[in-house]
């Protein structure tokens, strides 16, 4: 029986970007098949409005444009909890946004 597979995004600055890859894959984010330590990333720009207690990656606080890069992985279900876990580990945000999400075998 084929394996349940999920996929993972997060967002981070792009200077950020190579730890976080190295971490996910090493923990279990793969895209599937014969192929290991892949993933995609992304470039754009973040929005945010910094609040009293919120820490910047970037040290600006009320800085409205960040330059980011959205990073997928898939990974099997058993390892979603540990890529998540590897993920925060490294990523530099207070509160990173991590998405999973089950994929489909259609």
């Amino acid at each position: 029986m084929k394996q349940k597979m999920y996929k993972i995004i997060t967002f981070a600055p792009s200077v950020h970007s190579t730890q976080i890859r190295k971490c996910a894959v090493e923990a279990g984010a793969t895209l599937s098949g014969a192929f290991r330590y892949s993933s995609i990333a992304v470039g754009g720009v973040g929005t945010f409005i910094s609040t009293d207690g919120a820490h910047p990656v970037n040290g600006i606080y009320s800085d409205k444009h960040h330059e980011e890069v959205r990073m997928e992985f898939i990974c099997p279900s058993t390892a979603v909890t540990v890529v998540v876990n590897a993920i925060e580990s490294v990523h530099p945000d207070d509160d990173p946004v991590i998405d999973t999400y089950p994929l489909l075998s259609l």
